[in-house]
């Protein structure tokens, strides 16, 4: 050491390796030219296109050369360049020399990883894309959650090197998916619990029956099941009143921000099957989906609307069913308790109950309860009672023993009714304003404690709560919806053909219930 301080600077050479028939005035063109320079190459590259505030095309370069393989895909290799040359946005391109455009593990992982340092430096990702001498593959459009640094579904870490990489690549990945899964589970099972000690209740002016109704208002996604419980359980938290949920991606593509200090709360989703290549009879590569030995989460981050800078205000024609109360929403419980594929009986008695052997339930007269919205909450609870008979969802009910209680069985069907009446009636618009889940339908006075040591024990019992019944909660919808249909049809058509139009239509099947995570 010389004691001395030495000053240095980086510069930009520039290479004009691109013939001069190679006019590239976007990065669509970039990859044409790029498609043929590694096209044919026997091992993988990377390289990266900067590109200008006003989307043209500043210069390109080289980031890395690989084996046949694999390459690195190194954040401060990508974004020299791009920072030099005062680019705002780069798009980075990399070969797969076997000519499968499916992308890797380490693919994802390697977009996920540039878009957040992107994020730091100031530099956008535009796009993240595999190339062969004939193809390409766009994560921006394939798979945009790669590219949204907010989103946490592909940030788990890659696998080593091993003799059986991809073995390895999916085991390591659904170990990381498997521990984080039960973390998130945990927070939310400790949430929901807290608040049915506290006996809080999940509706009040504060945040609005509306939120407990989430969806995408850009992908007109309904997020459902276990996504819909955390949701519900952020709304409640934050008092939303806006049930408008969607990625870091969907709103900045739409011009907006999120509000400095938010947080997004992480939703989940699985994958079932994965693309294996391999060569058909007569000797041609084709790809096939392949079943997952064990399927695995991923990940993604979603924002509500009330956290977004400048988002347009909730549209309250919103394409729910919204009765506005009085005539309309007496109309809509007649219309759901018709819809009913077992019958209803409104009988003098204290007690509403579901009686399996018979198919049929029985409700207390509306009369006596405190309004007609809490009338709704008893009656759904007992039709997603009736959607586990044998004939429709088929799910085991279990056995109330009159000494020893109710079993196991008997009590994860309890917490489906409860569940699936939460759903149901916030979906409707008849959602009881005095609605508390500690007591309603008699349920958590008599299954509270048992309920709530089998959810400690397996957090993972509330979310397969949730997804029964948030099929139940379909079934019965799509009911309604066929009854409501027919109705109006029924009205539509002169007297003497009514009858013969509502047998033409009752023979017809019930669309299928489908469960969204």
């Amino acid at each position: 050491m010389n004691g001395k301080l030495e000053f240095v600077h980086t510069r930009l050479v520039k290479d004009t390796w691109l013939s001069p028939e190679a006019y590239v005035t976007g990065p669509s063109d970039a990859v044409l030219v790029f498609r043929d320079l590694l096209g044919d190459l026997d091992r993988e590259m990377c390289a990266v296109i900067n590109v200008s505030t006003s989307g043209q095309v500043i210069n390109a370069s080289f980031v890395s050369m690989g084996t046949i393989s694999a390459s690195i895909v190194s954040p401060p290799e990508v974004f020299r360049s791009a920072l030099l040359s005062g680019a705002s946005s780069v798009v980075v391109l990399h070969n797969h020399p076997s000519g499968n455009l499916t992308p890797s593990q380490q693919d994802r992982a390697a977009a996920k990883r540039l878009a957040c340092a992107g994020r730091i430096v100031g530099i956008e990702v535009n796009d993240f894309l595999i190339i062969t001498d004939k193809a390409s593959y766009s994560f921006r459009e394939k798979e945009p959650a790669c590219l949204d640094p907010e989103d946490g579904r592909y940030d788990y870490p890659t696998a080593a090197d091993s003799g059986n990489e991809s073995i390895l690549e999916e085991d390591n990945a659904v170990h990381y998916a498997y521990e984080r899964l039960k973390q998130e589970r945990r927070n939310l099972v400790t949430s929901v619990l807290e608040k049915i000690r506290s006996g809080e209740a999940f509706f009040s002016p504060l945040w609005s029956s509306l939120a407990m109704s989430p969806r995408n208002p850009i992908s007109s996604a309904v997020y459902r099941g276990g996504n819909r419980l955390i949701l519900m359980n952020k709304a409640i938290d934050a008092c939303y009143k806006d049930p408008r949920w969607m990625t870091y991606n969907q709103l900045s593509g739409k011009g907006y921000a999120v509000r400095k200090g938010e947080k997004g709360i992480r939703l989940e989703k699985w994958i079932f099957s994965r693309q294996e290549k391999e060569t058909d009879e007569s000797g041609r590569t084709v790809y096939k989906e392949v079943p997952l030995s064990r399927p695995f989460p991923c990940f993604f981050t979603v924002y509500n609307a009330q956290q977004v800078i400048g988002f347009p205000e909730f549209d309250r024609e919103w394409p729910l069913y919204r009765p506005s109360g009085g005539a309309e929403s007496i109309a809509l419980v007649d219309a759901l308790l018709q819809s009913s594929e077992c019958p209803i009986h409104e009988v003098s008695s204290d007690r509403a109950f579901y009686r399996p052997e018979a198919d049929e339930i029985f409700l207390p007269p509306r009369g006596i309860f405190r309004s007609l919205e809490a009338f709704a909450h008893t009656a759904t609870h007992e039709m997603t009672h009736s959607t586990g008979h044998g004939s429709r969802l088929n799910r085991t009910f279990g056995k109330r023993d009159p000494f020893r209680g109710p079993d196991a069985n008997y009590c994860m069907e309890e917490l489906r009714a409860e569940l699936g009446s939460l759903f149901l009636t916030s979906d409707l618009g008849l959602m009881d304003p005095d609605f508390d889940i500690t007591n309603s339908a008699g349920y958590m006075e008599n299954y509270l404690d048992q309920i709530t040591g089998m959810i400690e024990e397996d957090p993972n019992i509330l979310f397969r709560a949730a997804s029964d019944a948030e099929k139940a909660s379909a079934y019965l919808r799509n009911n309604l919806e066929k009854h409501l249909a027919l109705e109006k049809r029924t009205e539509e058509i002169p007297d003497y053909k009514r009858t013969d139009a509502k047998e033409a239509c009752m023979k017809k099947e019930p669309p299928e219930a489908v469960c969204m995570l």
